[in-house]
């Protein structure tokens, strides 16, 4: 019992991980809405995303667990990336998505 005890703070340490994770994936969603439709554009972000992500990722087991993959460990990741993109960045979606439609109209009206 006190085994499965001592694993909960390298749990925790792989939900607090996945947080940033997720917080990293929202970022990027603005970026890309602000940008528009730009294949190249997305290419890249998805690249650089996908990159930072495998090393917030890699850093953390190697930091958590000494470099061993435990299951238990991309289940905490993955429940603090929901975490994060279910209740901190889907409320703020709207009121980004208007904050950048607005600085879009502004660029438009401002002469050259």
């Amino acid at each position: 019992m006190a085994n499965t005890l001592s694993e909960w703070p390298a749990f925790l340490g792989a939900v607090y991980a996945g947080a940033w994770i997720g917080v990293l994936y929202a970022l990027f969603w603005l970026l890309r809405t602000a940008l528009g439709n730009n294949k190249w554009a997305d290419g890249a972000l998805d690249a650089l995303f996908y990159l930072l992500a495998g090393l917030i990722g890699a850093f953390a087991i190697i930091r958590i667990n000494g470099g061993t993959p435990r299951a238990y460990l991309f289940l905490g990741m993955a429940l603090g990336v929901a975490a994060v993109l279910r209740f901190v960045a889907r409320p703020l979606k709207p009121s980004a998505q208007k904050m950048i439609d607005w600085c879009r109209k502004k660029l438009k009206k401002r002469p050259i």
